[in-house]
């Protein structure tokens, strides 16, 4: 299948959304991202006369894109050589799956001694695997490098694991193991794969070549053991590391198919057909991470017919691409709904994931967690699909059912006399801007109530007729809504980049601005209403929303205020705290409890779970106090260790261990910018890297390069820097010709980086 993508020197389809929108009007143009169209060709091919957005070298290749203060703060967060060892990070710790197919998982559990280490994985909720592949892109794009593509290879093929591994073309997981035990020897540069104590190997693997240079690039120097098998780390790692859950749920497993994961959620199912069978998959994929899946599709869809890329990158693109493809078409054809593999019945009888809860039990509100039932999602999943997403956007009818958690805010604003269109059973989506309240998102921003904008006469209700807490119950469930709505919106902005539908991107753009307007208006009730209460905790996740919305603003040219953005600072803490893994240190034996501190910690557990779950309360209560209401936990202390019950039921030996969880990594999350919004964060300067500026190859940039570029200002000061002349001895950083104000700007930038 050919994806048709603009490939013309793969200048970014921004710029050909730029000219679509210039030739259809008057206007410059200038809020379309990565527009010139303001700028006459000969400012653009001006130099060093050039505005400062676009400032090209008389001389040289390189590109400086954005401002010198982006440049600047794009080398701070990206410079290459902190983004290479980044991704080491992220390859070692952070992905699960195989060394040819990878994910990026939410949490991890760590045990090192040395210079070995074993990893294991989850489960967890939904997990930002699609994003992560898209910002790898980006950071491939802009930064540049070896590492960071075969980071992104075996993102793309981690995302065609995602939907292959039931062996049900086209279903979604919420989370994927091959249920094998990794273990990859830096030291000798060997890999092991075993299920069982057998050896086993994987049903599509690497060439030889690329899987040593995966290994010699990210695990060299190192003892890396991945347990994944269900039978091993959920029954060995996780009685000690998460009990509670461990023994409320784990321990309450139904193989050959089925360990649980949660009782409302999801499930690991033990894949039994197609080239996977055996692996296991989170099933009960739900909306929520849709969005995100997406934005890791229309990503590999991006890469598929890019001729400038390496085969092995264009071979994992396209992998992934078909694989959203078979998504898409699967979704539609489903009423724009997510099938899943049920936790009984036949395996190949699948249905639409949600109605029925792992436990057995309805799941509140209907059951509606695998329906796209907001309008933008749905034409995330036509986007994927064969047919694909044109102007005029088909009408797509889907489920009318909304989730508990949004219901909150509809009651609130029913209350204050808003009429809210949530009712029947289905609902029809005629435009990308469609709300799931009725009628448009730009409607909602501009709606009135009692002649004044609906939000204040909300407001005007509080205290006397509307309780402060409700408005923080509203604030908390409606932002996850958002979120989800919100990426999906971002989803079609880039569907339409990528494929040059400029009606479509106009149209999702348009959705967006809508949605983060809208966004922020609940923001500010979430504000007003914690600032009444004094909820600190509030007012801290409003600033964070508030920095997530610019970050999708700017992304796609919308404004976004300035204070909003921090100046950065969660991506730079994000960015160190992925580095600092590097120096992950040796973990010390966990603390051993006693019998009575066991049972202690499932009762509190249980306790948590009776108001809402008191049949999962009684489930564990009628086989773990068997004999006049004696608490006989599954795990109890034996000597300097435990004994635990196994994944078959059985009382086996349980060594004490050594692992700690860890968790809420984030990398890349920003770079985007750097392809998107080069005036916010340019990655020009962080693709040179740290190098460039290491005139005295020290390691480092410090003051003592600061003095080669002030010498070299004087040495060559009426002479072209060039290669002749290695580029006046490397102080003309950008290869202009001249050691100018923009090389002084670069080194101040870099002082204090390290190579």
């Amino acid at each position: 299948m050919s994806y048709p993508m603009l490939s013309a020197g793969r200048a970014r389809a921004v710029a050909l959304s730029a000219a679509f929108a210039c030739l259809a009007s008057s206007g410059a143009c200038t809020d379309v991202p990565g527009s010139n169209a303001s700028r006459t060709p000969s400012t653009v091919l001006a130099g060093a006369d050039a505005p400062p957005s676009v400032r090209l070298p008389t001389q040289g290749p390189e590109l400086l894109e954005g401002t010198q203060a982006s440049r600047a703060l794009g080398f701070r967060l990206y410079y290459r050589e902190r983004v290479w060892r980044q991704m080491t990070a992220v390859n070692r710790l952070l992905m699960s799956g195989d060394l040819g197919f990878s994910n990026l998982l939410g949490n991890m559990q760590i045990a090192k001694s040395g210079n070995a280490f074993q990893v294991s994985f989850g489960p967890t909720d939904n997990s930002a695997m699609g994003a992560f592949t898209f910002n790898a892109l980006q950071a491939f794009r802009k930064v540049g490098g070896r590492r960071i593509e075969l980071t992104l290879i075996r993102a793309l093929y981690g995302l065609a694991f995602l939907e292959g591994v039931s062996g049900v073309g086209g279903l979604t997981s919420r989370e994927a193991l091959p249920n094998w035990t990794l273990a990859v020897d830096g030291v000798h540069g060997t890999v092991a794969r075993t299920r069982g104590g057998s050896p086993i190997s994987p049903p599509f693997p690497l060439s030889p070549g690329l899987e040593q240079e995966i290994v010699s690039t990210f695990f060299n120097g190192g003892y890396f053991t991945y347990r994944m098998e269900l039978t091993d780390y959920m029954f060995t790692i996780h009685p000690l590391v998460r009990l509670d859950q461990y023994a409320t749920m784990f321990v309450f497993t139904d193989l050959p198919r089925v360990v649980r994961i949660s009782d409302c959620c999801s499930s690991w199912i033990v894949s039994e057909q197609g080239a996977w069978a055996g692996s296991a998959f989170g099933n009960h994929n739900s909306r929520d991470n849709f969005p995100d899946l997406g934005n890791g599709y229309i990503a590999a869809m991006d890469l598929a017919d890019d001729p400038d890329i390496s085969p092995e990158l264009h071979d994992a693109a396209f992998a992934a691409a078909e694989a959203g493809r078979r998504i898409g078409d699967r979704v539609v054809s489903a009423g724009y709904a997510i099938e899943t593999v049920r936790e009984t019945g036949p395996y190949a009888a699948v249905n639409v994931s949600g109605g029925i809860r792992p436990d057995g039990h309805l799941e509140p509100g209907g059951g509606t967690l695998g329906r796209l039932n907001y309008c933008q999602s749905a034409y995330v999943a036509q986007a994927l699909s064969t047919s694909g997403l044109s102007w005029p956007v088909p009408v797509l009818t889907i489920d009318a059912g909304i989730p508990v958690t949004d219901q909150k805010m509809v009651d609130l604003l029913s209350a204050a006399g808003l009429a809210v269109n949530t009712g029947g059973v289905t609902r029809t989506c005629s435009s990308l801007d469609d709300a799931f309240l009725g009628g448009t998102w730009a409607e909602w921003v501009t709606k009135k109530l009692a002649g004044r904008p609906w939000y204040d006469t909300l407001w005007s209700l509080v205290p006397t007729l509307i309780d402060p807490h409700v408005f923080i119950e509203a604030f908390r469930a409606w932002s996850a809504s958002m979120d989800q709505i919100e990426l999906a919106a971002v989803d079609l902005c880039e569907y339409g980049l990528v494929t040059g539908k400029a009606d479509v991107y106009a149209a999702a753009r348009d959705d967006l601005s809508n949605l983060l307007q809208l966004h922020r208006i609940f923001i500010a009730l979430g504000q007003k209403a914690a600032t009444l209460l004094g909820d600190q905790g509030v007012l801290d996740e409003a600033r964070y929303q508030l920095y997530v919305a610019a970050l999708h603003a700017r992304q796609y040219g919308l404004a976004a205020p300035e204070e909003d953005l921090q100046a950065l600072a969660i991506a730079e803490t994000r960015g160190v705290n992925v580095e600092a893994l590097n120096g992950f240190g040796d973990t010390a034996p966990r603390p051993l409890w006693t019998d009575a501190e066991i049972a202690k910690i499932i009762e509190d557990r249980l306790a948590r779970l009776a108001p809402g779950e008191p049949w999962d309360v009684d489930r564990y209560r009628a086989r773990f106090f068997p004999v006049g209401g004696v608490h006989l936990p599954p795990l109890k202390r034996d000597g300097d260790g435990y004994q635990v019950i196994d994944a078959f039921g059985s009382w086996t030996s349980l060594p004490n261990n050594s692992f700690v969880e860890i968790g809420g990594y984030q990398p890349l999350v920003e770079v985007a910018q750097c392809s998107h919004a080069p005036d916010t964060i340019s990655c020009s300067w962080a693709r040179l890297g740290c190098a460039r500026g290491d005139l005295d190859a020290s390691g480092t940039v410090d003051g003592a390069d600061l003095a080669l570029v002030a010498k070299a200002k004087i040495q060559f000061f009426d002479i072209v820097c060039s290669r002749k002349n290695r580029w006046c001895n490397g102080a003309d950083i950008d290869r202009s010709g001249l050691v100018d104000d923009e090389d002084d700007a670069f080194m101040q930038a870099a002082q204090g980086c390290v190579r």
